[in-house]
């Protein structure tokens, strides 16, 4: 009887031992997989964030040139404007011409910097400061914004873009 249970307990140290070593191994395999999806969405965050500081660099070039078309087509069909102190904006077209009116206004110029951008899917969210600039490059106006982004057909475009200025309201603004 004293060797049986000899051999009981020794099999079941030696079953303890044996899940332990899948469980360490399992636990190993667990953390190269979280590291390596970890590593492969860092890497994509920072592809997609690239592609918006482009796409960005781009928006501001069509825009010098006062290309209002050129703008719009940086938006998905659905896209929405929230520009500050206006209703929405609706679609590319009712788009083109709110950026065409702008450039019509005196805006000549805008610079976009991109500060923080988050992807997630083909769905990207990025936030940033903004400047517009009139003639002779005189500052009009800077502020930040808030930008979603939707992947359409291999191509990051505006999904919806919200943005306000960080200068004071005025005394004839509506300020307090």
């Amino acid at each position: 009887m004293a060797s049986t249970s000899r051999w009981l307990i020794g099999q079941s140290h030696e079953s303890g031992s044996k899940v332990m070593h899948v469980l360490r191994v399992n636990a190993e395999i667990a953390i190269v997989v979280f590291c390596v999806l970890w590593a492969s969405t860092s890497a994509r965050a920072e592809d997609v964030a690239a592609q918006i500081k482009e796409a960005n660099r781009r928006f501001a070039a069509a825009f010098e040139k006062g290309d209002a078309e050129r703008i719009a087509d940086f938006y998905v069909e659905e896209g929405k404007l929230l520009p500050p102190n206006s209703e929405v904006v609706s679609g590319r077209k009712e788009i083109r011409a709110f950026w065409s009116k702008a450039m019509e206004s005196g805006v000549k110029a805008v610079t976009l910097k991109s500060t923080e951008v988050e992807a997630r899917g083909d769905t990207a969210i990025e936030m940033g400061n903004f400047a517009l600039f009139g003639k002779d490059a005189k500052e009009i106006d800077n502020g930040k914004y808030l930008v979603v982004w939707k992947c359409d057909q291999g191509t990051w475009r505006l999904y919806r873009d919200c943005w306000n200025s960080s200068k004071p309201l005025g005394k004839s603004g509506g300020g307090a």
